[in-house]
């Protein structure tokens, strides 16, 4: 009797594929596709949504201590704050400490770079010149930006509660009941 054992469940198989080539076939090894594609898309729509739909940022003419706040740089600023927060800065967000005629004291939040790329800060304090930016915009609360939210997550809801019978309606899938009654 040979001692044979069933495959593991993650052992190699080979099996052809196009034009009678053989390739690899790993068994057991999860994928998501079809259907479960589309909930993890779902998924992390709502989740932007949720992390950047509640707020707008709306121009002001003086940033206030206390206010959280954007600025863009101008050349000027990005020339002189480049060793700071690094070469290339577009933009950057954070919490205003102190604002005066001579600067601006900052917690910096965020920097967006010229490429797209942004980094998180940790409330580092930055000392930033009038002159180095333009365009403060103060971060607020939208109302607009947070019913579209909540009603995205509640039909999200909705929709996924529907689409999986999770409330019970009746018979479990694949269960055909008992057989028609024969005429012999």
């Amino acid at each position: 009797m040979g001692s044979e054992s069933s495959p593991s469940k993650y052992e190699s198989h080979w099996v052809r594929r196009g034009a009678g080539k053989l390739a690899p076939r790993w068994t057991g090894a999860p994928r998501v596709g079809g259907r479960g594609r589309r909930v993890v898309c779902a998924v992390l729509l709502c989740g932007w949504g949720a992390a950047t739909g509640c707020y707008a940022y709306v121009p002001v003419e003086t940033p206030s201590p206390g206010m959280v706040a954007s600025f863009s740089l101008t050349d000027a600023g990005r020339v002189a704050l480049g060793r700071q927060i690094g070469q290339g800065a577009q933009t950057f967000e954070g919490t205003v400490q102190a604002a005066t005629d001579t600067g601006y004291v900052l917690h910096i939040r965020s920097v967006t770079y010229i490429n797209g790329q942004t980094n998180r800060w940790m409330g580092e304090q930055l000392v930033v010149a009038p002159q180095s930016v333009t365009n403060p915009r103060q971060r607020s609360f939208s109302k607009r930006r947070t019913a579209i939210t909540v009603a995205t997550a509640v039909g999200s809801a909705v929709l996924f509660i529907a689409t999986r019978s999770i409330l019970g309606s009746g018979t479990e899938r694949g269960d055909p009941g008992p057989p028609p009654p024969s005429n012999q």
